[in-house]
């Protein structure tokens, strides 16, 4: 199993956006997303090399905790001081295709995931905002 922290504030992936210029439509990749994918897949790329991407056909578990800074009304006398699980905006599936999306230096394809969890809490009291991914090879007997 390998284990990875990218020490980002977590994000949803963005839906696409749509503009026409001079009659014709097209579709683009919000700003925030693609700024977030960037820098993200630079941080797992420093942390895989210099292995090579996981073969396409190769399957691949991956489990993401992503872990958001602590809102102040979270305060520690109303609210544990532990993780809170967080019930609000960014969706835990937008959480993972971003980060799977991010993981090109690791995965070949991210249709190799079959197996895995996403999680997304507030933070303990002084925890930083991060993204913790582990990604190990599925058994296949």
């Amino acid at each position: 199993m390998w284990t990875f922290t990218i020490e980002l504030e977590p994000i949803g992936k963005g839906r696409p956006k749509f503009s026409s210029r001079g009659g014709f439509g097209r579709a683009y990749t919000p700003a925030k997303t693609r700024d977030w994918t960037r820098v993200a897949s630079e941080l797992f790329a420093q942390a895989w090399s210099p292995l090579e991407p996981i073969e396409r056909g190769i399957a691949v578990g991956v489990n993401i905790t992503a872990i958001f800074s602590r809102l102040k009304k979270h305060s520690a006398k109303k609210w544990s001081c532990e993780r809170i699980p967080k019930v609000s905006a960014p969706d835990k599936d937008n959480i993972e295709k971003i980060v799977l999306d991010s993981m090109g230096s690791i995965l070949t394809d991210d249709a190799q995931v079959t197996e895995g969890r996403t999680a997304k809490y507030w933070g303990a009291v002084g925890e930083l905002s991060r993204v913790e991914v582990e990604v190990w090879i599925v058994d296949q007997n």
